[in-house]
């Protein structure tokens, strides 16, 4: 009885320094995903295109949030998930069809006249890349509202925070500029129809993040409204940038966007796989 009962206690000293190693792996994955230092610049290790909205067959129209979502996803097919992007005859012709597609009912569900919801926007985008990436994604929507806990309009700092912690950890950051006096709610954020085109009363805009420097405070972007013609390889840092103040909204303060606010971002973030854990069974021994 002796016997069984420290072979049983052998068994059980194997089993808990197999949970300590695979903790301190697990830990270790996640102490990798540091807090986003001063500045970052994505693009150079991403290309990041500055993509139009105006350049599709669509015609012009409120399709900035299928090309801003297109510029994002783009960023993971030059870097091997070549199934993100639809197929064309030249890389324009590839963005023009992920752009179209990504409009169409099946994902976005684009307004011709009003644009795009905020939550068809993440429903769409998620959708998209379940069925055309290689690889797993999330798409998660950012706002003053779920990620601090700030009241009112919200606590813009903890947002901001947060844009750059996603886009200096990989993921692709798509913030949302709002024309109308920031929501009061983040159930409004989600509801917000982003439809920013020329010739029509705005409620929204959605650009593509591609850096960011904490010091001034300031973020660079990729905006689908800021020329006519696909830019598949931008010879520049981003198309142009943001100064923002964030007391507790974020607040433009130079730029096309002067004295209106950035009141969420959409997220498009990469599935890590989970650490390796190899687990040997542990037969107990025969009597």
């Amino acid at each position: 009885m002796q016997g069984k009962t420290q072979h049983q206690i052998s068994i059980y000293g194997k089993l808990m320094g197999l949970f300590f190693a695979c903790s301190f792996i697990l830990l270790s994955a996640l102490s990798l995903s540091s807090a986003a230092p001063l500045s970052y610049d994505a693009t150079t290790t991403w290309m990041i295109p500055d993509l139009s909205q105006y350049a599709t067959p669509l015609g012009s129209g409120p399709y900035c949030a299928p090309t801003a979502a297109t510029n994002a996803l783009w960023a993971f097919y030059v870097n091997g998930d070549i199934t993100l992007i639809q197929p064309g005859a030249t890389d324009t012709n590839k963005a023009d069809n992920t752009i179209t597609t990504l409009a169409g009912v099946a994902y976005m569900s684009t307004n011709p006249a009003g644009g795009t919801n905020t939550s068809d926007i993440i429903t769409g985008l998620q959708n998209y890349a379940n069925a055309n990436g290689t690889a797993q994604y999330t798409v998660s929507l950012l706002t003053a509202f779920n990620t601090g806990t700030g009241g009112g309009i919200g606590d813009g700092l903890t947002l901001w925070n947060a844009m750059m912690d996603e886009i200096y950890n990989g993921a692709m950051v798509m913030p949302i500029i709002s024309f109308i006096a920031p929501p009061m709610s983040g159930a409004e954020v989600l509801e917000l129809d982003i439809d920013y085109q020329e010739g029509m009363p705005a409620m929204g805009h959605m650009v593509t993040m591609t850096g960011y420097d904490d010091a001034i405070p300031e973020i660079q972007i990729n905006d689908p409204f800021n020329n006519s013609s696909h830019v598949l390889s931008p010879p520049e840092k981003a198309a142009s940038s943001l100064q923002v103040v964030h007391p507790t909204s974020i607040e433009i303060t130079i730029g096309p966007y002067i004295a209106k606010h950035i009141i969420g971002a959409v997220v498009l973030s990469p599935v890590a796989a989970p650490p390796p854990c190899f687990i040997q069974t542990i037969m107990p021994e025969r009597d």
